[in-house]
């Protein structure tokens, strides 16, 4: 009986996927804030007690219940996000495939030079 209730818990961990709607993929954000929105999508919906965790170049930088959120002050640059959807208990149901995008800042060193040539 408990190999079968296993077998159960197993399946449906592997049965739950996540993924990452916004930003997109080696999407460029114009944004001097560094101001991120990041939407997932999970199905099933995240269950009670189970949460919902942002990493952002291999560090923790959001967790919750919902499904949108927001990152502040990403630098300029390339960045990998990826998310994961876990149990009360801390275990990973799914884990999103890693994405890159890249944060574009303004900067006093490279002025907007309309009209020059």
């Amino acid at each position: 009986m408990l190999a079968a209730l296993a077998l159960l818990v197993a399946g449906a961990a592997a049965a739950a996927q996540i993924g990452i709607v916004t930003p997109g993929a080696q999407e460029t954000l114009h944004d001097n804030a560094g101001n991120v929105e990041v939407r997932v999508a999970a199905a099933p919906e995240p269950a009670r007690g189970e949460s919902v965790e942002v990493w952002l170049d291999g560090r923790l930088a959001a967790r919750g219940a919902q499904t949108d959120f927001s990152l502040g002050g990403v630098e300029r640059g390339e960045h990998t996000l990826q998310v994961r959807l876990v149990d009360r208990d801390g275990r990973t149901l799914a884990v999103s495939e890693p994405l890159t995008f890249h944060v574009w800042q303004a900067s006093r060193l490279f002025p907007n030079r309309r009209g020059a040539r």
